[in-house]
């Protein structure tokens, strides 16, 4: 019984210690707005009550999937070895430890990287689609993630999922992902 009392009292000590935190958080979502002259939006303000509609063709090209059994990593959590350390039997492919170390990729042979403005490919689609505006995912990241710490009001990182190494990691975002961001509209 008396067992069971301890438990009570440390889970109602977490509780608290859970809710200061949260209020510290939102303290310092709230100064680190105060401080890029940021308005603060209620969820309503942002947040469409009208569902979307969305057609989409089908790709002509076809996505990559994961090869040699690796899917399986996206659902577990932590390391996946190529080989399990107890039995030394192969987690996945053996064609995986075989694979080509960076210094000996000829990358001339790759091809170059391609701007969204000038990716031919991209503007047929779009203007097969008769899209108003086209763009890549790399040129619109940033742009998101603004938008994104907008609504979210800043909302600090939670590292509670992840291992106790995790715990002493400053849960704020990095200047470079908090900077003005901007997108040229042709």
């Amino acid at each position: 019984k008396s067992q069971l009392l301890k438990a009570i009292s440390k889970a109602k000590k977490n509780t608290e210690i859970r809710k200061a935190r949260k209020d510290a958080d939102a303290e310092e979502r709230a100064s680190l707005f105060a401080a890029r002259d940021i308005p603060l939006y209620k969820e309503s303000d942002v947040v469409s009550k009208t569902p979307l509609s969305l057609s989409w063709e089908t790709n002509p090209y076809p996505i990559p999937m994961l090869a040699h059994n690796l899917r399986r990593t996206l659902f577990k959590g932590g390391v996946s070895t190529l080989k399990s350390t107890r039995t030394g039997k192969y987690n996945f492919d053996q064609y995986l430890e075989k694979i080509v170390h960076p210094r000996d990729i000829e990358f001339r042979a790759c091809q170059a990287f391609v701007p969204s403005s000038q990716d031919e490919c991209l503007l047929s689609t779009s203007r097969k689609n008769q899209s108003q505006f086209f763009g890549s995912t790399s040129s619109v990241t940033s742009a998101m993630a603004s938008i994104y710490f907008a609504i979210s009001r800043l909302q600090l990182l939670d590292f509670s999922s992840l291992s106790s190494a995790f715990s002493k990691m400053p849960r704020t975002f990095t200047r470079t992902t908090l900077k003005a961001t901007s997108i040229m509209l042709r």
